[in-house]
């Protein structure tokens, strides 16, 4: 698989449309890890080599790739290959669309014929292992290595992506283990999803469907815990080995200073927004309370990646031409900055004083070196265990119900005859079942939504949308408070698509 296939994509990824969403991925899949560690992601080129960096963020824009824009449900391969594809061969375009469908896992290997092909178990998601063609990594496979993939399916031949990571047993075994501590969390979330109204109210549950189901829309959370379970052990050897950088790129010594400015009584948070809105040097999206000191990036010179790496790594660099010297965060009661030494620290209070006068008191810092950094994660102590933020798993649910609802569009739904949503808008008959079966979602989402589970966020109005039936909507809260009690799990069809996406 060549990394020039994704050129075109990563470069449209840096578009405004999708800019924020890329950020959101790559904080899904390291911020929380980066934040434990006490290390900004800009450094972590200076912990990885630069092939390493390259496949995390391989990771991560893969994900990205799964996924649908929240506002308008655009996905980017789709909005690429229509406006773009035009300049795309077949094979990148038969590639992208492959890649837009494929689930991110943990494989173990077997039967390798080198230079030829390997055997990959899904050690997630069970079943029989499948072949997969790629002359270049069976090289360097052995019999029983972990790796975590996506294997895409191009011209009735199977290969690996490029972002794939390696993983040692113990390590497998731990990221197993916390997969299933977090699907258990999801499932409590997930029990009561509408998956299918059944068309016989009297109908048991069917536990083996309902469990299929369930186990599809929890791989929405296994792209991110890879990355971050991966990247967990890799900070780990780092902060144990002592090779976290010293000095920064201008060669001052490497400290992290985290600063509160105390708001005044009346100081109001719009003021505020205003004036550091109004410094130059500082970055934020509009109406955010987080803004980012950021220079011009110097050219650098990495060193020379393997095989081929150098695409996919330049690729991921474009996206961010400045280098991020310090974050600035409006709180209820202060402005808290982080940066990471005390040069840095000095050119930004210079800039942030002048424009808070009269708003803020006298700053407090606090200062850790890389050696108390390093003393929080002893070498006989653990590594913390990686925990998907609420806000992440949030939006994972929303997406995983986003393209579990895109395909069960074209599946046979027993509430309409056993035809497909699609098929019932044909026909006037198969339009009024259809209606009753919108509302019936729509009821059941409305009732999640008084109950304050977060199912209640999704909204079904882009099916009526699809369907050709947003003339015979009524508003959702005329028949929100009617909840059909013969919703049930019998006759869920398995999710035809992967669920890799979640953000």
């Amino acid at each position: 698989m060549s990394h020039q296939r994704l050129d075109g994509l990563i470069k449209w990824m840096a578009r405004p449309e999708w800019v924020s969403g890329v950020q959101e991925i790559f904080r899904e899949h390291f911020g929380t890890v980066c934040e434990q560690a006490g290390v900004e992601f800009e450094q972590l080129e200076d912990v990885l080599d630069a092939v390493q960096l390259a496949v995390l963020s391989s990771c991560a824009l893969e994900d990205f790739v799964t996924r649908s824009h929240e506002e308008d449900d655009r996905n980017i391969v789709d909005d690429y290959l229509k406006r773009r594809g035009w300049k795309e061969p077949v094979i990148t375009k038969r590639y992208l669309r492959a890649l837009r469908d494929s689930e991110m896992s943990l494989y173990e290997v077997s039967q390798i014929v080198p230079g030829q092909s390997f055997l990959a178990h899904d050690l997630v998601r069970g079943g029989p292992p499948v072949l997969v063609t790629d002359q270049n990594v069976t090289q360097i496979l052995n019999t029983s290595d972990r790796i975590a993939t996506r294997i895409v399916e191009l011209n009735g031949k199977r290969i690996i992506s490029a972002g794939t990571l390696p993983f040692d047993r113990a390590l497998s075994e731990d990221l197993l283990q916390e997969f299933e501590t977090a699907k258990r969390k999801f499932f409590d979330l997930l029990k009561d999803l509408p998956l299918e109204p059944d068309a016989e109210p009297d109908a048991e549950p069917d536990a083996a469907a309902e469990r299929d189901v369930l186990d599809a829309l929890s791989m929405a959370l296994v792209p991110p815990l890879i990355s971050a379970i991966w990247l967990e052990d890799r900070l780990d050897r780092a902060l144990r080995g002592n090779t976290l950088p010293t000095v920064t790129g201008e060669g001052d010594d490497v400290e992290f200073h985290e600063i509160h400015f105390p708001l005044l009584a009346d100081a109001s948070a719009d003021t505020v927004r205003e004036r550091l809105d109004g410094i130059e040097a500082l970055h934020s999206d509009p109406g955010d309370d987080f803004w980012t000191w950021e220079v011009a990036r110097r050219p650098a010179q990495p060193p020379a990646p393997q095989d081929g790496a150098r695409e996919t790594e330049a690729a991921a660099t474009d996206l961010d031409d400045d280098e991020m010297l310090a974050t600035i965060e409006l709180g209820e009661k202060d402005i808290q900055l982080n940066t990471n030494s005390a040069a840095r620290a000095a050119r930004i209070k210079a800039l942030l004083m002048p424009a808070l006068d009269g708003l803020v008191g006298t700053p407090v810092t606090k200062i850790t070196t890389p050696e108390q950094a390093k003393a929080r994660n002893p070498p006989k102590s653990p590594p913390p265990k990686s925990e998907i933020p609420a806000e992440a798993q949030a939006e994972l649910l929303l997406t995983a119900m986003e393209k579990y609802y895109r395909a069960l569009l074209d599946e046979p739904i027993p509430m309409l005859g056993n035809v497909s949503p699609r098929e019932a808008a044909r026909d006037a008959a198969g339009r009024n079942r259809l209606v009753a079966w919108l509302e019936n979602l729509e009821s059941t989402g409305a009732s999640h939504k008084a109950a304050g589970n977060p199912l209640g966020d999704y909204e079904f109005g882009w099916m009526w949308a699809e369907l050709g039936m947003e003339t015979l909507r009524k508003q959702p809260a005329a028949h929100a408070s009617r909840i059909d009690q013969s919703v049930r799990m019998t006759d869920c069809q398995p999710i035809p698509r992967g669920l890799a996406g979640s953000p």
